[in-house]
C-alpha cells in the first residue's frame, strides 16, 4: 500500500475512534484531517452518528469547574502529556488517553470534545492559536493538574486533589461518610492516585501516597455532569 493509502486509513481510524468517543463534527476534523464532507459522507450520511455540535472553545472552563471536574480533566491531560511523551502523535495520544479515563473510571464528568478542547489549549494546537494551559506537580501531594499557561509554580491551594482531601477531612469531623460512598469512588481514587501522584526525581525519599485511603471520596461522591 501506498503512504498516501497509509495515511487515508490512518485518518479514517482517528475519525471512527473519535466518532465512537462522542466527537462532534469539527473536532473529529480537526483530530483526523479528513474534511466535513467526508467525515458527512462517512457517517452522518449512513446514520450512524450525528456529528452537529459545536466543539468547546474556551480554556476558562477548567478554572470555574467544580473539583471533580479539575480533577478529572487533569487525569485526561496528564494521560495525554505522557503519552505525548512516549512518541504517540498528539491525535492518537488524545484518543488514547481518553479511552483509558472512560475504561478506568464509571462515572466520568468529562466528556471527548471537552478532553479536546483541554489538549488544544495545553498544547496550542488545533482550535488555539498558543498555549492557555499547563501541568504543574502539586508540591505537597505530586499531583499533577492543570493551571494557566506561564506559571512557574503552584501551591496546594490550587491543586484540586489537596482541595478534596481537605474537604473530605472537614467532613469526616462532622461524621458525614459512609462507606457506601467510600466504595463507589475506590476506583476512582485508584486511578487518580496510580496516574496523577508522580515523585520529583531528585527527591526519591519522599514518596506520593497511592494507597486508597478514604481522603478524598465524597469529593468524587456527587454525581457526575458532562459539559
Amino acid at each position: 500500500m501506498s503512504q498516501r493509502g497509509e495515511l487515508r486509513l490512518r485518518a479514517i481510524a482517528r475519525a471512527r475512534d473519535s466518532v465512537a468517543l462522542g466527537a462532534r463534527l469539527q473536532t473529529t476534523h480537526l483530530l483526523s484531517g479528513l474534511s466535513e464532507a467526508q467525515l458527512q459522507h462517512l457517517f452522518c450520511d449512513h446514520g450512524s452518528i450525528s456529528l452537529m455540535g459545536r466543539t468547546p472553545a474556551s480554556s476558562e472552563w477548567y478554572f470555574r469547574a467544580n473539583l471533580p471536574q479539575q480533577a478529572e480533566a487533569s487525569v485526561v491531560a496528564a494521560l495525554f502529556s505522557r503519552l505525548k511523551e512516549g512518541g504517540v502523535d498528539a491525535p492518537d495520544a488524545l484518543i488514547g488517553a481518553f479511552k483509558h479515563y472512560r475504561l478506568t473510571l464509571v462515572d466520568t464528568r468529562i466528556c471527548f470534545n471537552r478532553a479536546f478542547e483541554l489538549v488544544a489549549h495545553l498544547e496550542g494546537r488545533w482550535l488555539a492559536r498558543a498555549p492557555a494551559l499547563d501541568l504543574l506537580p502539586c508540591p505537597v501531594c505530586w499531583s499533577q493538574h492543570l493551571v494557566p499557561a506561564g506559571t512557574r509554580e503552584t501551591s496546594r491551594k490550587a491543586c484540586p486533589f489537596c482541595k478534596m482531601r481537605r474537604r473530605f477531612d472537614l467532613r469526616n469531623r462532622l461524621a458525614f461518610t459512609t462507606p457506601s460512598s467510600q466504595e463507589r469512588v475506590a476506583s476512582r481514587l485508584q486511578f487518580l492516585s496510580n496516574h496523577l501522584f508522580k515523585p520529583q526525581p531528585d527527591l526519591t525519599d519522599l514518596r506520593p501516597r497511592t494507597d486508597l485511603t478514604t481522603e478524598a471520596s465524597h469529593a468524587l461522591a456527587a454525581p457526575p455532569t458532562h459539559h
